[in-house]
């Protein structure tokens, strides 16, 4: 049987079918081609890393679509023997070839080409549409009908009281924040108080004038050394407060990237690390032309306990004489894992590579915990930390440090700019002039909470996780149904499901008040522990687990609905070729109030 199922060959039939693409469903996955299905085995083992991108359209798309659309001719030369009626057919396969060819030699993207289509590009437009104005609605929903968005400056200056009625008429439903997932890491209102007064002290002070603000000089060199003491620095460790763990991360690539070049002179430099590695190290990689090479953990157990010889056999294939530097996370976002750094740490040494532990999640915790405070400087072949202070450092967002070993790195991190007539401009972080507000509202909140507070507080949020954990093993319908992703013993738990869709289960969660962090691949959600978790409030969260398992067993075939719906379907979510231009569109209603007007009917 053909992949069309009919003699009548349709150019629409269900859902998008196009001159023999196969079924193409609502986000643009392509199923049922005989042809590629037969040889798709082959091209989906294809890595993506290991080839160029052209090769990787040829193989992946290009190809599949043309052994599609021969499929269609084929078949109906076959079943109807008249060559006379398959003209049109072979005209619109010779018309798409010629029109996917110049998209894939001019690097366009093949959703924009099927968007152009006459006939289907309508309907795919209106999908697309339909999307975007449920990603408009999600986001607008709570504050549509009492707030009007500001279009110009206003000719007449407002009072305090006007701004503040403005700020009232920006009503949305209050969250229960002892039922979110990370986010708000003390909620300490005092706490929160006490930094923001010291910010409001320095707001106006900028950390590129040092003649003018020493006390930010001071207090930056102040956090730098406590943070680095936690960690087991010497004399020569340095580092600097930064905007965020993206920051950090991004400036840690690009100073093993200007290292590397001068140094050893490479001019090819890939990093090597888990593909369970933040994003951020892809954006960095992105921005910094550095290749990342991840090594898949999906198939490995609980390999954060690996010792040298199985590090070394999962890292060796990856690392060549253009390795710059392996990664650590010290856990992972996804999971709450640590990955293996002491078996790490010495194949960083055997092949001279650096090698960075991301702690931004973890850092204000491990080194007041005995079982992982012996993740610092002292382990040889460590060369540098990222470490959030507004995580569990609980500083205000955008601040993070970064730590090197020495100097020796460090320097290449600094951009110096000798030549410009205005001046020598240079800056040790990505960012010129900023507030030195953050900067001081950080070294109080240090300060404020002193090291006794650090080690109650993550002691308590270890304890946590390991009594969620004792449940779920010790409950029979958890146990039965719901699996924990690994062994946490940190501060995440992540949960998957063999015989139940995890999403309907984080759905019924949410009617429940929970706020959870979703994953995919495997799907899967997590509940990142903090101080605003107490054990009660632990005790209610097994309950609503419980009880959302118990709902979503009675009824495994509930449809999804709003963001959810995206990751419905973990395989459709990767495949779909319209999936980028959906999450751009999410990304840009941040800024903007619709955008669903973009898609015009032609």
């Amino acid at each position: 049987m053909t992949f069309l199922q009919n003699k009548n060959i349709p150019f629409f039939n269900g859902s998008f079918k196009m001159c023999g693409m196969g079924r193409l469903d609502e986000l643009g996955e392509f199923t049922n081609s005989s042809i590629y299905n037969y040889f798709g085995s082959n091209w989906d083992a294809l890595d993506y890393e290991e080839t160029s991108q052209f090769d990787y359209l040829i193989f992946n798309t290009f190809i599949p679509i043309i052994f599609s659309m021969c499929d269609i001719i084929l078949t109906y030369i076959n079943e109807n023997k008249i060559l006379l009626l398959t003209l049109p057919y072979i005209f619109i396969f010779l018309h798409c070839l010629i029109i996917v060819a110049n998209d894939i030699y001019n690097n366009l993207s093949l959703s924009s080409f099927l968007i152009s289509l006459p006939l289907i590009g309508n309907r795919i437009r209106k999908k697309l549409k339909n999307i975007t104005c449920d990603l408009e609605n999600s986001l607008n929903v709570s504050n549509e009908s009492t707030y009007g968005f500001i279009d110009e400056i206003p000719t007449i200056s407002k009072t305090t009281s006007e701004v503040n009625g403005i700020i009232q008429s920006m009503t949305h439903e209050e969250q229960d924040i002892s039922k979110v997932s990370g986010v708000v890491y003390l909620g300490d209102k005092l706490h929160d108080k006490k930094c923001a007064r010291i910010f409001e002290k320095f707001s106006c002070t900028n950390p590129l004038h040092p003649d003018l603000f020493p006390q930010i000089r001071n207090m930056e060199i102040d956090v730098v050394s406590m943070v680095s003491k936690m960690f087991h620095g010497d004399e020569h460790t340095c580092g600097n407060i930064t905007y965020g763990g993206t920051e950090s991360i991004l400036l840690a690539c690009l100073t093993y990237r200007d290292y590397a070049r001068k140094e050893k002179y490479i001019n090819q430099p890939n990093i090597v690390a888990f593909d369970s590695v933040h994003p951020a190290f892809d954006k960095a990689c992105h921005y910094f032309n550095i290749k990342l090479r991840k090594i898949n953990t999906q198939k490995l157990t609980d390999f954060s306990v690996f010792q040298y010889k199985a590090v070394k056999q999962l890292l060796k294939p990856y690392i060549d004489e253009n390795t710059i530097c392996i990664v650590a996370s010290a856990p992972n976002y996804s999971y709450g894992l640590i990955d293996p750094i002491l078996g790490m740490s010495k194949v960083a040494i055997e092949y001279n590579i650096g090698f960075h532990v991301d702690a931004c999640m973890g850092g204000f915790l491990i080194p007041f915990l005995p079982e992982y405070k012996w993740i610092n400087f002292t382990i040889p072949g460590v060369t540098s930390i990222s470490v959030d202070t507004h995580k569990y450092g609980y500083s205000f967002k955008g601040s993070s440090v970064l730590l090197f070993k020495n100097h020796s790195y460090k320097q290449h991190q600094h951009f110096i700019q000798k030549d410009w007539n205005g001046g020598i401009y240079a800056t040790p972080t990505m960012m010129g002039s900023k507030s030195g507000g953050l900067i001081a509202a950080t070294w109080a909140s240090l300060l404020f909470t002193g090291r006794e507070n650090y080690i109650h507080y993550a002691s308590n949020i270890r304890n946590n996780v390991l009594f969620i954990c004792h449940f779920f093993n010790q409950n029979s319908i958890l146990k039965n149904t719901i699996q924990i992703v690994g062994e946490p013993q940190l501060n995440i738990i992540a949960f998957t499901s063999c015989t139940l869709n995890i999403y309907s289960v984080l759905d019924e969660m949410k009617k429940k008040g929970w706020n959870l962090s979703v994953m995919q691949n495997p799907s899967a959600f997590h509940l990142c522990i903090t101080n605003l978790h107490s054990r009660e409030n632990c005790k209610i969260f097994c309950q609503n687990m419980i009880d959302s398992v118990e709902i979503c067993s009675k009824n495994k075939n509930k449809k999804l609905s709003g963001t959810l719906a995206l990751y419905g379907s973990s395989t459709q979510v990767q495949n779909s070729i319209f999936l980028e231009e959906i999450i751009n569109n999410y990304i840009t209603l941040l800024s903007k109030k619709t955008i669903s007007q973009k898609y015009k009917m032609v």
